[in-house]
């Protein structure tokens, strides 16, 4: 009550219905020590702040700022920089601008993440704020960090940067989700024509482990095929164009043909027995989790056992495929038996 009655007069009984309904959503992810230890002129300010932040924002697009608070200007300070995003709602969102943040060195204090159902006009202005079970309106992705702080204008903008190519990939990869995991079933289908001179018996169990990888066990992000061009020092893999998806989808040609020596060693072998390259790129993810991006590489082997293009998948192999059984994994089980059966052990025993 005390909140409804200060927004009223701070914003006017037209904002203040809004303004509570948002503050009733945001507030209730947050501690009630945590909530009553903030003044309650700085949390109206707060409020205020953000709901004149989301005010205009269309389907797609993403709304984020990094700031420094003042009381003259926003009617509060902190003593964090204040970093806030808005999305459509998705995965990878807040995992990825943590990400993002952490990448760069920066600490966290706090994470708000609440998901609002907001009702706007055809401008994308701010109509009412709903409740979750409403059926109107579509829900959003409120993202509120409060990191180490930084006075200097210039990291607040590279920060805010970060966060716009970050969030960027992270819209490619949602978008683009089920048409990645669609090519994999046209990549099992195709994968003998690709590379007939590999054993039946092998080339399915490549096809197995593609299909396992659906199943829980990798996080697509990207996609696009390659194909061999030129001969000799000129010999470059070159993309095909309109074949990329994902993070894979959105980059500019001139950074999609590269030297044939750029392909991991195994993939150059002069006779290529093996359709599958798995191995990690030299690119850090920008989405869901720090570390170098994994690479699955399906190659396309002609007669001579030379590869002459490339279906490159890639992403992050899940927690669940690093934990699974080495004798349940396709491709991985059929070294794991070989070398049980050198070894002379038992599968199964102690010993």
């Amino acid at each position: 009550e005390e909140h409804s009655s200060g927004f009223s007069a701070k914003l006017g009984r037209s904002r203040a219905d809004n303004a509570a309904h948002y503050a009733s959503q945001l507030l209730r992810r947050l501690p009630l020590e945590e909530i009553e230890a903030v003044p309650v002129e700085t949390l109206l300010a707060e409020i205020a702040s953000q709901l004149d932040f989301i005010k205009c924002r269309k389907p797609g697009e993403t709304l984020i700022r990094v700031f420094n608070p003042t009381t003259d200007k926003d009617g509060w300070e902190s003593d964090h920089t204040i970093v806030e995003l808005v999305n459509d709602d998705m995965p990878f969102l807040v995992d990825t601008a943590a990400l993002t943040v952490s990448e760069m060195g920066l600490g966290m204090a706090l994470v708000i993440h609440p998901v609002i159902r907001i009702e706007r006009d055809k401008a994308g202005r701010l109509i009412r704020v709903r409740e979750k079970t409403d059926s109107k309106g579509a829900v959003e992705s409120v993202i509120r960090l409060h990191i180490d702080r930084h006075a200097d204008q210039g990291i607040l903008n590279d920060i805010k940067n970060r966060l716009v190519a970050a969030m960027d990939d992270v819209h490619l990869a949602v978008q683009d989700w089920k048409r990645m995991e669609k090519s994999v079933a046209d990549t099992v289908e195709k994968m003998p024509e690709w590379a007939p001179g590999v054993k039946k018996t092998w080339m399915a169990e490549c096809g197995e482990f593609m299909k396992w990888l659906l199943e829980d066990h990798f996080i697509f992000l990207g996609v696009r095929d390659y194909r061999l061009t030129g001969k000799g020092r000129n010999e470059k893999l070159e993309a095909v164009p309109g074949s990329g998806l994902g993070i894979l989808g959105g980059k500019d040609q001139a950074s999609s043909s590269r030297l044939v020596s750029s392909l991991p060693g195994a993939a150059r072998k002069r006779s290529q027995k093996r359709p599958l390259i798995i191995t990690k790129t030299n690119a850090r993810s920008t989405v869901h989790r720090a570390g170098y991006l994994d690479y699955v590489g399906v190659l396309k082997i002609d007669s001579h056992g030379k590869t002459v293009g490339e279906r490159r998948y890639l992403g992050l192999f899940t927690s669940t495929a690093y934990y699974m059984n080495a004798m349940q994994t396709p491709m991985v089980r059929v070294r794991a038996r070989n070398i049980m059966k050198k070894s002379g052990l038992v599968e199964g025993s102690h010993a």
